[in-house]
């Protein structure tokens, strides 16, 4: 279902994180969407949601710059917002995790208090899955509005990690891995994406594309300078001009077309209105990113798992970069585990794959802090998945 009216999205140059630049690029995307006025009244409770996958530098790009998360809380705080922030990382406590990523000294600099993730309410899903239930963290019910700060990435399992999967951070704690174990491959995981969008929907989406990462995401990869910062009051379009950033066709992206077809924002580029620059001027042909997801069909568990297993990706450990820290085993939501330590020597030997058990979620490749983990795709599956 396509949205009756346009949506916008201002893509703004911004060369670098100096203070300066960001904070004009900022003030001028969302100058460009209508000015402050649009997303929020003085004296509300404002959510700054920013990606805090895990405890990496800035400059690793794994997270939101914290020169991007200032000058969008300032933004705020000038409007006469009350502001908080907070995400629910992969693994980890958010304290420590957005303090290493450099997040919490600039939201103690302006006085920005830590939101509750950790605990949550349970809510009823919307869409197509208003059957089900997720919990919802309490700082996110305790808003009035949120802002949706993502980081410009790839992603194992959903090919591209950005506006709509952003939120999957609304939902504290353990719940995360459990959801991967109730909607096992992508096109499931991605109705619950289009489910929690509609639940918890953010005012604004604010991209951090200054500095990119592309290959081995989202925590793995390697960062790619872009140059650019996006704004957008429309998931699905943000997303969209992501895809065109990097020449990534958005119907290859399974929680774009599931988003789309829950009547969420536009996915089309002709119902798209540009403020700022032409996206094409500003492409990167090369991007490294899967470009299609597997086929549906693979997914059906009619398909038999001795063909599954010769056709589908999985996550591989390179022994030359794994330090044994155990990250993976302990992210692994299968129970049994489909990663374990072999044997009783636990710590002391590599982990070990059971690939019969795996969902290929790929939550160890997702968690793993020494990029040791990759997603191998067998001969078959490159002439299935191709262009």
């Amino acid at each position: 279902m396509q949205s009756p009216t346009l949506s916008r999205v201002a893509v703004i140059p911004c060369t670098d994180y100096s203070p300066d630049l960001v904070s004009r690029a900022v003030h001028e995307g969302l100058n460009a969407l209508g000015g402050m006025a649009q997303f929020a009244a003085p004296g509300e409770k404002i959510l700054l949601k920013p990606n805090l996958l895990a405890g990496d530098p800035p400059e690793r790009a794994v997270t939101v710059h914290p020169e991007v998360f200032g000058a969008v809380a300032r933004e705020f705080q000038n409007a006469g917002a009350q502001v908080t922030y907070g995400d629910s990382p992969a693994r980890g406590r958010t304290e420590r995790i957005a303090l290493v990523a450099g997040i919490s000294p600039v939201a103690d600099a302006l006085g920005i208090p830590l939101a509750d993730f950790r605990r949550g309410e349970t809510r009823s899903l919307k869409g197509p899955l208003s059957s089900q239930t997720v919990r919802l963290a309490h700082g996110v019910l305790a808003a009035d509005g949120m802002v949706g700060i993502s980081k410009m990435k790839t992603h194992g399992l959903t090919g591209i990690t950005g506006a709509i999967k952003n939120q999957f951070g609304t939902i504290p704690g353990l719940q995360k891995s459990e959801l991967h174990l109730r909607y096992p491959d992508v096109y499931r995981f991605s109705e619950l994406l289009a489910a929690v969008l509609l639940l918890a929907p953010p005012r604004l989406y604010v991209m951090d594309a200054i500095t990119a990462m592309e290959g081995n995401g989202p925590r793995g990869g390697n960062p790619r300078h872009m140059g650019v910062l996006l704004f957008s009051s429309d998931a699905v379009a943000l997303d969209t001009v992501f895809c065109r950033l990097i020449h990534l066709n958005p119907e290859h992206v399974p929680f774009l077309e599931a988003a789309h077809k829950a009547g969420i924002g536009n996915l089309r580029m002709d119902r798209i209105q540009i403020s700022g620059s032409d996206p094409d001027s500003l492409a990167c042909k090369d991007f490294q990113v899967p470009r299609r997801p597997p086929p549906r069909f693979l997914t059906s568990t009619y398909v038999p798992r001795f063909l599954r297993e010769w056709v589908t990706p999985r996550p591989v450990i390179d022994a030359s970069r794994c330090r044994n820290c155990g990250a993976c085993v302990a992210q692994c939501p299968v129970t049994p585990r489909a990663l374990d330590w072999p044997g009783e020597d636990g710590p002391e030997t590599l982990p070990v794959f059971h690939y019969e058990r795996c969902i290929r979620c790929y939550c160890c490749q997702e968690i793993c802090p020494e990029k040791a983990i990759y997603i191998h795709v067998p001969p078959m599956a490159r002439i299935l998945y191709r262009k």
